[in-house]
């Protein structure tokens, strides 16, 4: 994706305000500044923020209750303004710009979402006709592990693995010897059980 100029910028925040207006006055809603100034935040964003994060970048600037950026982000994600990403230990927002898909790599042990890019299959969405539908906004999220947390499983797996194996040649030649005798011992109860 390449990275928009100054004046796309202007437009897209330009047009979000309209959008944002048009929808308050529609719905009877209050046009409040703190809802504007959260809009403005979110398209101050290049990717994915948490409401957290958001509350952070409007701290200095302007002053707006967390209550009121949930609600706002929950508006602005009706309206079709962002997208909300719902992992299970977190809620990611990303600002939504016309045309644009949206592809993301979930981790299903951290909960990490991380944004990536494939044109090919942008391309595809885009043309798949959807009967009796206007798509508004394409999203796909792939759900796996990352490769950090990959890692650790595996090292887990290993040390597991380890454990389970006897830990040198001598247990490991006492355990078979102990085997051996075992099977022989069951061996001779089979021979007594089948004589009486």
């Amino acid at each position: 994706m390449a990275p928009m100029k100054d004046t796309d910028e202007r437009l897209l925040k330009e047009e979000a305000h309209r959008m944002l207006t048009e929808y308050m006055s529609e719905h009877h809603q209050r046009k409040t500044p703190e809802r504007y100034a959260v809009l403005d935040a979110v398209y101050s964003f290049e990717g994915l923020f948490d409401a957290d994060q958001l509350y952070q970048r409007l701290e200095g600037e302007f002053r707006v209750s967390r209550a009121s950026i949930y609600t706002t982000l929950d508006l602005l994600a009706r309206i079709g303004l962002v997208v909300r990403n719902q992992m299970p230990s977190k809620v990611y927002y990303e600002r939504n710009i016309p045309g644009q898909v949206h592809f993301y790599k979930a981790c299903t042990e951290c909960g990490k979402l991380e944004r990536f890019n494939n044109d090919s299959i942008g391309r595809l969405l885009k043309e798949m006709p959807v009967k009796r539908f206007h798509p508004s906004m394409y999203a796909l999220t792939v759900s796996g592990l990352c490769s950090k947390c990959l890692s650790n499983i595996n090292r887990r797996k290993k040390r597991l693995d380890k454990k389970k194996l006897p830990k040198s040649k001598s247990e490991a030649v006492v355990k078979s010897n102990g085997d051996k005798e075992q099977a022989k011992d069951s061996a001779r109860d089979k021979k007594k059980t089948n004589k009486t």
